[in-house]
């Protein structure tokens, strides 16, 4: 009763949730930009402001043009603060990011190299030779991309190279004017050898209230003020009355934290439990998480953009390089358990009796967290900081559910092979090897047909596709089934399968990180590897369950199975909904480039910040992935 109350309130906000932020019409008002140009009054305010504060706040030449700068942000907080009473009335102030085209050359002011204490001299510097020497790293841009989850036009976008815009800065102006007003003068010269566009103009209170704050604010109030109660009773019952297993109606503990932050800190050993899979998720959580704090400092300003890719272009930062594949070990260990925790638990026609609740068990396991973080995401999350780079969340929502969607569409495709696993012995292995071969040949006709070598296409046609999941899923389905063929006994396999198994593990899953690191320079060894370079890595990690869980894991199974690792399993899932988000955030905000070293990611957790003065429930069980799935009986939902 009492789960059935929560999943039922979840399901509650999840409806609503959905259906008020798909009605938002958009994040910014652009009403606003529209409604407060005027360039009569424009000319007048530009006659009568005080032109220092909109210049200071505006762009001086990047620094570091030669290590790949080709940003300059102004100060954005001071544009919007600034608030001038002249004689044609009030003058506000507005960011603009405008982009520079068509140069080959800028002029730039370098010291006489005759003399420090001469004047400055003009020096020419020559655009092309600078883009030209960052191509280099377009390699490693498309395997960072792909790390990120950033799509690629958009990363050559964001960094402001190649044929985009190659150098991007900030100018700060009075609201009532556009680029044109102020820039045309100057532009419309034709000695100036380039033209301007305007990427983006941003204004103070330019984010409206919208009916998904409304929302998130009555329905996390409401929250609230139910674990409020619930937290309060559960204390009364505890504390007060001192005989809670027997007074306190568990339908009112549902949302105590007293309650749940015991099962969630309770550790308890259960029998067929597969302990070094704590260890295993908790791992890949942190090296996905890791993988995109690297990442995302694409989508802000680094003023040496071309060390940090020379970083990432050496072998020493495949670790980095190669996250990605632990997305796979967790599909890998959802089919694993899928099958592990409901062989023994169901028949053919039970499954298929029970099939709603199977499907609505998978969905109210996901989806609570899901429906908070994308309310999170367009309310709480949108105004909680602000900064120059802001704009690029615009396309944002919540990009990491393309694992969720990937992992239900598995889930919901999975009793066709389940149901013949469930018949017997003979059946199962026909039925996975079956399954495996379709969906291995499917894998690679797919990859042979689509030319994913290059990065076009890739997130929306191969990493985000549930066709290039399915061998890891099918293959931990497959290893579900050997241990619970041998669950309760006692393996015994040779000295020399263990070690030639461990070797071979060990370099299918070496081969599947090293492959994301060269350029093989031939499209049919490319395609085979993104054929089955998944498959490896996921063969590689189901022979290390099979042998921790049979007893041959040694230190490798002591130190997955820890009990440090068992409560971050239990929040994987949240950190891998939330990181994102907050992610962003942090980088939507920069209001400075930073400069990238390793010394300086390594000795704190995000990069320096200028100081500018501001302006006026978790599953319990040992056996729960970053997807529960380890009950499937309506009794339990």
């Amino acid at each position: 009763m009492c789960i059935c109350a929560s999943t039922m309130a979840y399901l509650w906000l999840i409806m609503i949730s959905v259906s008020v932020v798909g009605a938002r019409d958009g994040l910014f008002d652009d009403d606003l930009y529209q409604n407060v140009l005027d360039q009569e009054l424009c000319q007048e305010q530009l006659g009568g402001m005080r032109a220092f504060e909109f210049y200071d706040a505006s762009f001086r030449i990047p620094q570091g043009l030669l290590t790949g700068n080709l940003v300059n942000l102004g100060n954005y907080d001071q544009c919007l603060r600034i608030n001038q009473e002249t004689e044609s009335g009030r003058i506000q102030g507005k960011y603009c990011m405008i982009g520079f085209t068509g140069q080959e050359e800028i002029d730039i002011p370098l010291l006489s190299e005759q003399s420090w204490s001469e004047q400055l001299a003009w020096r020419k510097l020559n655009i092309s030779e600078i883009t030209k020497e960052l191509t280099k790293y377009e390699l490693v841009i498309n395997k960072l991309a792909r790390l990120g989850r950033v799509e690629h036009t958009t990363l050559w976008h964001n960094s402001r190279i190649f044929n985009t815009v190659p150098i991007s800065l900030a100018l700060c102006m009075p609201k009532t004017c556009t680029v044109n007003d102020v820039l045309g003068p100057i532009l419309n010269n034709s000695l100036v050898p380039f033209g301007v566009t305007e990427q983006y103009c941003r204004l103070p209170e330019d984010k409206p209230f919208s009916g998904a704050d409304y929302t998130a604010i009555v329905i996390f109030s409401i929250i609230g003020f139910i674990t409020t109660l619930s937290t309060g009773y559960d204390l009364y019952c505890q504390f007060v009355l001192k005989e809670a297993n027997k007074k306190a109606n568990k339908l009112y503990c549902c949302f105590s934290v007293y309650t749940n932050t015991n099962r969630l800190m309770t550790f308890t050993e259960k029998s067929g439990s597969l302990d070094c899979l704590d260890g295993m998720r908790s791992l890949s959580i942190l090296w996905i998480i890791l993988g995109h704090v690297y990442s995302n400092y694409l989508i802000i300003y680094a003023i040496n953009l071309s060390e940090f890719f020379e970083w990432f272009g050496k072998r020493r930062a495949i670790w980095l390089l190669s996250a990605d594949v632990a997305v796979d070990t967790f599909f890998t260990m959802s089919g694993l358990l899928l099958v592990y925790t409901t062989t023994n638990k169901m028949t053919p026609m039970k499954l298929l009796k029970n099939l709603h609740w199977f499907y609505l068990n998978r969905l109210l396991r996901m989806f609570p967290l899901l429906a908070c973080v994308v309310l999170l995401q367009a309310s709480v999350f949108f105004r909680v900081t602000d900064g120059p780079n802001w704009w690029f969340l615009g396309s944002q929502c919540v990009p990491q559910t393309w694992y969720v969607s990937v992992d239900v569409q598995l889930h919901i495709l999975s009793p066709l092979l389940l149901f013949w696993v469930l018949r017997g012995r003979l059946s199962a292995w026909r039925s996975f090897t079956i399954g495996l071969v379709a969906a291995l040949t499917a894998n690679t006709v797919y990859c042979f047909f689509n030319d994913f070598s290059d990065g076009g296409d890739y997130f929306k046609y191969y990493y985000y596709n549930t066709l290039i999941r399915a061998p890891p899923f099918i293959i931990g389905m497959i290893f579900g089934y050997f241990l619970h063929t041998v669950r309760d006994r006692k393996v015994y396999m040779p000295v020399t399968l263990v070690i030639t198994g461990s070797l071979l593990a060990l370099f299918g899953s070496s081969y599947a990180m090293y492959q994301e690191y060269p350029e093989w320079n031939n499209p049919i060894i490319e395609d085979l590897n993104l054929s089955f370079e998944k498959s490896l890595w996921a063969l590689a990690n189901c022979w290390m369950i099979f042998i921790c869980v049979c007893g041959y894991g040694g230190p490798i199974n002591w130190f997955l199975s820890l009990k440090i690792w068992k409560f971050v399993a239990r929040i994987s899932y949240a950190m891998y909904i939330f990181h994102f988000s907050i992610m962003f955030m942090h980088a939507g905000s920069m209001t400075l480039p930073f400069y990238y070293s390793m010394e300086n990611i390594v000795a704190s957790a995000k990069p320096p910040k200028p100081e500018v003065e501001p302006h006026g429930s978790e599953q319990t069980d040992t056996t729960v992935e970053i997807a529960n799935t380890d009950r499937i009986d309506k009794e339990d939902i």
